[in-house]
């Protein structure tokens, strides 16, 4: 009867034990995965709105994406982390935070390299580029561009292969390396001219007029940039465009046409890119500078000199500002960071507290419902071995009463025994 009772008691607290425990681990991973959802949703609202003002406000852009990244970071999601340190970076190259912007280029890269995107691959390298030429490192500006180029060949993204050709030739212009560069030139227009991509020639041919412009083979670069300044005039952006008219213009001023390349100044200024029009307004008054230099307009050169000075050092200054602005940003959101990092660690030495709390607490209702079946086992024994008790007491009283009857009927016996034998002797 006892060991059934303990069997029985035993599987019961099983029976209630188990269907907790497996609760308690399904609620878990329900918060968990509604806690990643959130974290990913709200690092894609962050960073939409850290795009959004991207041009008008770099500061707050940079604060949003700061935000995202922390988010995209909790939800474990490697594209959203990386998406937010590319944004973070821009908004550090626009405020002129080069070390920061190469650190976060650097991150990224790392994060590109684990998910093995080469497409993204190749983006961070060439931003690590950017990175080096800000730095006045212009081998390792080369260097990371051809590795971007190398990463991209491998691929099938036509239009990506060809903007890393470009990004290269760039690079190797910016870095003195002439022949390699058209070496390159040669390459790209090859692969643009198998699949007859127009757009794709005329681009690499105003990088090769470039090329030589640096030469200063001026007549050798003409060719090549009126082939494509005829094919840019038609297919191509405004940036393509201005970047055409200020190749003629360098090009005639190098060939000492002072009114050919006054206009080509003039169609510069009317097709000036909008990207960044602090730098083509420098390069027009750059250009018209030496316009006027070879017109002989000392006086006129002497005053565009002038606001040349001038506008440098007004830039000079906002881009100190900026800067500074930048530069307390970062500021800001490190004190944020370590404000939140110490708040995630409290949190998390409380939930250790809690969950140890939990264990106890786990613990003593174990122990409680162990006890308590004891107790039910104890009782269940103790009214049984009272049951026997009280059944042997009462066969006990039985024997006993029938014992004393018995004796009863013995001692009738002898008396009936005295008084027959008593009866015989008196007769």
């Amino acid at each position: 009867m006892i060991p059934f009772l303990r069997t029985l008691a035993l599987l019961l607290l099983l029976v209630q034990g188990i269907p907790a425990l497996a609760s308690r681990q399904l609620d878990k991973e329900r918060v968990d995965i509604e806690g990643m959802a959130t974290n990913a949703v709200r690092a894609k609202a962050l960073l939409e709105l850290a795009t959004s003002h991207a041009e008008k406000d770099v500061n707050l852009s940079l604060m949003h994406a700061h935000d995202a990244l922390g988010l995209a970071r909790l939800s474990g999601n490697d594209e959203l982390v990386h998406d937010a340190l590319t944004l973070i970076a821009k908004a550090q190259l626009e405020l002129g935070l080069h070390a920061e912007y190469m650190k976060s280029t650097l991150e990224a890269l790392e994060i590109s390299r684990a998910r093995q995107d080469a497409v993204s691959m190749a983006a961070d390298l060439r931003a690590l580029a950017l990175a080096y030429r800000h730095s006045l490192r212009p081998d390792r500006a080369i260097q990371e561009s051809r590795n971007a180029l190398a990463i991209l060949l491998q691929t099938k993204d036509t239009v990506a292969i060809d903007m890393a050709y470009r990004g290269l030739v760039e690079e190797l212009i910016l870095g003195g390396a002439h022949q390699e560069a058209l070496r390159i030139c040669d390459q790209a227009l090859e692969r643009a001219r198998e699949r007859n991509d127009m757009l794709a020639q005329a681009r690499l041919w105003l990088l090769v007029g470039e090329a030589m412009s640096h030469q200063r083979k001026f007549g050798n670069a003409l060719p090549y940039l009126v082939r494509a300044d005829r094919v840019l005039d038609s297919l191509g952006n405004r940036e393509d465009r201005f970047r055409a008219a200020v190749g003629r213009a360098r090009a005639a001023l190098g060939m000492g046409m002072a009114e050919e390349a006054a206009s080509w100044v003039d169609r510069a200024e009317r097709t000036a890119a909008s990207g960044n029009p602090a730098r083509s307004a420098e390069v027009l008054s750059e250009l018209r500078y030496r316009v006027a230099l070879a017109r002989g307009d000392q006086a006129t050169a002497l005053a565009l000199l002038q606001g040349i000075q001038a506008a440098r050092d007004s830039m000079y200054n906002a881009r100190s500002a900026q800067q500074i602005a930048g530069l307390q940003t970062m500021y800001e959101l490190e004190v944020k960071e370590q404000a939140n990092r110490r708040l995630q660690e409290k949190n998390d030495l409380n939930e250790e507290r809690i969950t140890a709390q939990n264990a106890r607490s786990e613990l003593l209702l174990t122990l409680l419902a162990v006890a308590s079946v004891l107790v039910l086992v104890l009782g269940a024994s103790f009214w049984n071995n009272y049951r026997v008790v009280r059944r042997l007491r009462l066969k006990n009283q039985v024997i006993r009463r029938q014992s004393d009857e018995i004796h009863a009927k013995n001692m009738e016996l002898e008396r009936n025994n005295l008084r027959l034998a008593e009866s015989i002797v008196s007769e």
